[in-house]
């Protein structure tokens, strides 16, 4: 992949759920929220660590566009 760079005005923040904690990486949150999942009797037990999962996007990436990035390469 090219090297690829962004203005600020492209890319996407979302913004932080404050009921809910992050993780380091969205790896570990997703595995956290599978963990949860699946050790669950009722599916509402996982809303709160797709949240988190959220949150650790949301507080530690910026998401850019795929069609943004289709057009730089």
């Amino acid at each position: 992949m090219a090297d690829l760079k962004f203005s600020h005005d492209e890319l996407i923040s979302l913004a932080p759920q404050g009921l809910f904690a992050d993780r380091d990486t969205i790896e570990e949150s997703h595995e956290y929220a599978e963990a949860i999942a699946n050790a669950s009797e009722s599916y509402i037990h996982a809303i709160a660590p797709w949240f988190v999962l959220y949150n650790t996007i949301a507080n530690k990436y910026y998401l850019v566009p795929k069609e943004i990035v289709d057009g730089k390469e």
